[in-house]
């Protein structure tokens, strides 16, 4: 049954919990590792930290890099789709979004479906960073160095 599970790529409970025992970390080291999925923080433990050196700390810096460039992309999106989205909108329907909405001139939901499809799309992306910056801080905070998905394979500094 072993041979089978470990065929198959299956963890055991015992396998995982050595894996992300931590136990030679010090608590400056979580610390900094959790540190670095918030926003810029990153920076303390890639400049500032003697445990820069550090392999663990070193590899929740990057995911931290990582994830920081996917919110910054994903805000910029939101500040110049939504002003282009506007333009664009006013170059194909006519409607000018500075004057207004007049029923009679052309259909007036159009705008809107437009704005809502961007919006939920990027509320999805926002929510999927959330996610992962919360599972990065969990595999930091248990000394664990599992790669995030999307963007771990994107973390260039190791």
């Amino acid at each position: 049954m072993p041979e089978k599970q470990a065929q198959q790529g299956i963890v055991t409970q015992e396998e995982f919990t050595a894996a992300c025992s931590g136990s030679d970390r010090t608590s400056r080291e979580k610390r900094l590792s959790v540190l670095a999925y918030f926003s810029i923080f990153w920076l303390f433990g890639l400049l500032i930290s003697p445990e820069k050196h550090k392999k663990a700390v070193r590899f929740h810096v990057g995911q931290g890099i990582a994830l920081f460039i996917a919110k910054a992309a994903v805000l910029f999106i939101i500040g110049i789709g939504g002003g282009l989205l506007g333009k664009l909108i006013g170059l194909l329907t006519g409607i000018s979004l500075a004057d207004g909405f007049k029923i009679g001139d052309s259909p007036f939901l159009y705008p809107s479906i437009y704005s809502i499809a961007l919006f939920l799309i990027l509320f999805a992306a926002e929510i999927t960073l959330l996610v992962l910056t919360i599972k990065g801080m969990l595999n930091a905070a248990k000394g664990c160095n599992n790669q995030l998905p999307i963007v771990g394979k994107r973390a260039f500094y190791k």
